[in-house]
């Protein structure tokens, strides 16, 4: 098996993705979940991050609230930035790893940015 069938490429959040989200008719939890799984984030973390109660993560887990559409958003953007600051972490031990000097630029180097939907 290659290594790209046993990991997917990870999407970015675009309009296209949100479409797809709002065709299949997914609920807001289970896009959360799947990004969280796929970028290999921990959902409670990622709902800390996004500075929202812990008594939101409960109740959304437990079933006792629907998410709303800004809380989905807020926690996609703190999984993407967990996922984001995760990468930059692993290309800086690979850069002292390989005994290069390991500065800012050279961290940033091998990461691309998130890309913008319009």
């Amino acid at each position: 098996m290659s290594w790209a069938v046993a990991h997917p490429p990870l999407l970015p959040l675009t309009s296209y993705f949100m479409l797809l989200h709002i065709c299949s008719m997914k609920a807001y939890l289970d896009t959360v979940r799947d990004q969280a799984k796929l970028k290999g984030i921990d959902l409670f973390t990622a709902f800390k991050y996004a500075g929202l109660p812990t008594s939101t993560y409960y109740r959304t887990i437990n079933g006792q609230t629907e998410m709303r559409f800004s809380t989905a958003c807020s926690v996609l953007d703190a999984i993407d930035e967990q996922h984001r600051k995760d990468e930059a972490a692993k290309r800086t031990k690979q850069l002292r790893d390989s005994g290069q000097v390991v500065n800012r630029r050279s961290a940033r180097k091998g990461i691309k940015p998130r890309k913008l939907s319009a």
